[in-house]
């Protein structure tokens, strides 16, 4: 029998394309002349190998959370290729084994039949979706009334888990979204979202976080006096990371106590700053400069960091910091923020997006209004896509003005976001979607 982890099909998150074959939905995942230990369950799909990607690490935590909750998963990768942390393009094989270990049990399931199946991924484009949801065999059936039946099954059969950072749906895409059983998104705003298109069976699933995960376990940790800034993601126009660099310098002078960490993957943005450029921008603004701010000073106060970072470090700096700011122009949820949630950091953020379902009354939410996405900037989003504004002296205003943590403590709106209720909630609505009632 084939292995079914050598099963591709299109991959978005990596860019991609090519059509391959997908497992039939009722294809059996047992070794021959055995019995299934489960009679179904349910195929999980996303690219879930690169350890440090905010998204694949997302799809191996909600697969586990489904199949803790008594769902039996299989994990599957849409192509078995990933990004790795230098950018290079790597096969399943140079998978992490601390990922390996982590989704084994997935990977491995003895499975009689796949009956629901969830795709998690940001949608570059239709094309991509519809491959995801019909696979090559059956657009290849001749039988015009037998292609029609087996596509309309797959479509009351699939979940798509999908991420939204910006107004505008393409018609395509969204013409799919409400043929398929349900819809899945991280936070209100992107069921919003949803809803303004025409989709109508949408739940909200929120990123799932453990009992046992250091953060979790580090909320009694003593508060840290001075103000430790932090952020982490692409450097890329939509995180605002130039915007965040020029805020901390016009809102502090050397000297004060007060530091900020940028932990980045660094992309080459056309129009955008890269982080040298930032700062050499930055120090040649005269109010800047007026600030006290020079090459000479910067080091006890601002850290960029580009190199790739172990789960351990990126741990460490959430216990290290005191303040996550997430001054994007968008995020569907922003892991790292509810990273920084969990174990009691306080919050610097725009409320469009996930932050705004998990931040707390401690936290500073800062003006905004949608804007345009500028064009320069090559997001190649559907025409007229907005997404929110950063307002740069609230921002300057904000990192002033809020307060070190007194004490770490954990708001009632993380706690909806624990293991075990996400887990309980994928489950009640694979139900709904197996019995036809989403």
């Amino acid at each position: 029998m084939t292995d079914p982890r050598q099963q591709k099909i299109p991959e978005a998150l990596v860019g991609l394309a090519g059509y391959g074959i997908e497992p039939k939905p009722e294809e059996a995942f047992i070794a021959e002349g055995k019995p299934a230990e489960h009679a179904w369950g349910v195929q999980y799909q996303g690219s879930f190998e690169g350890e440090a990607d905010g998204t694949a690490r997302a799809v191996r935590l909600h697969a586990r959370a489904l199949s803790a909750a008594g769902i039996p998963v299989f994990l599957q990768s849409f192509t078995g290729r990933f990004r790795a942390p230098d950018g290079s393009i790597q096969t399943a094989m140079a998978t992490s084994e601390r990922v390996k270990a982590e989704v084994r049990h997935l990977t491995h399931p003895s499975i009689g039949a796949l009956k629901v199946r969830i795709k998690h991924a940001v949608i570059p484009h239709s094309d991509f979706l519809r491959s995801w949801v019909i696979p090559r065999s059956v657009m290849m059936e001749r039988d015009a009334a037998r292609a029609q039946e087996q596509m309309q099954a797959l479509y009351k059969q699939t979940i798509i888990y999908s991420v939204w950072e910006r107004t505008s749906i393409d018609p395509n895409i969204a013409g799919i979204l409400r043929r398929v059983g349900e819809c899945w998104v991280p936070s209100e705003h992107n069921a919003a979202l949803l809803r303004a298109h025409g989709i109508e069976r949408v739940t909200v699933v929120p990123h799932p976080w453990e009992e046992s995960s250091p953060l979790a376990r580090a909320i009694e940790r003593k508060p840290i006096p001075m103000k430790r800034f932090y952020a982490i993601g692409i450097w890329q126009p939509r995180k605002g990371f130039h915007e965040l660099v020029g805020a901390f310098l016009a809102a502090f002078h050397p000297g004060d106590p007060v530091h900020l960490t940028i932990k980045y993957q660094e992309y080459r943005w056309p129009g955008y700053p890269s982080p040298e450029e930032s700062i050499g921008h930055w120090l040649g603004e005269s109010g800047v400069r007026a600030r006290g701010w020079r090459e000479d000073n910067l080091k006890p106060h601002l850290g960029l960091y580009g190199k790739y970072w172990p789960e351990e470090k990126i741990h460490a700096l959430h216990l290290d910091s005191n303040i996550y700011v997430a001054c994007s122009h968008g995020e569907a949820f922003c892991l790292p923020a509810l990273d920084a949630k969990l174990c009691g950091n306080a919050l610097v953020h725009v409320p469009w997006g996930g932050t705004a379902d998990f931040a707390d009354a401690r936290d500073i939410a800062l003006p905004y209004e949608l804007e345009s996405v500028p064009e320069r900037y090559q997001y190649r989003w559907e025409p007229g896509a907005k997404w929110a504004s950063l307002d740069f002296p609230a921002l300057v205003q904000a990192l002033s003005n809020i307060e070190s943590p007194q004490r770490h403590h954990r708001s009632a709106r993380i706690a909806e976001c624990s293991f075990e209720k996400v887990g309980a909630l994928m489950r009640a609505r694979v139900e709904a979607v197996l019995k036809g009632t989403a």
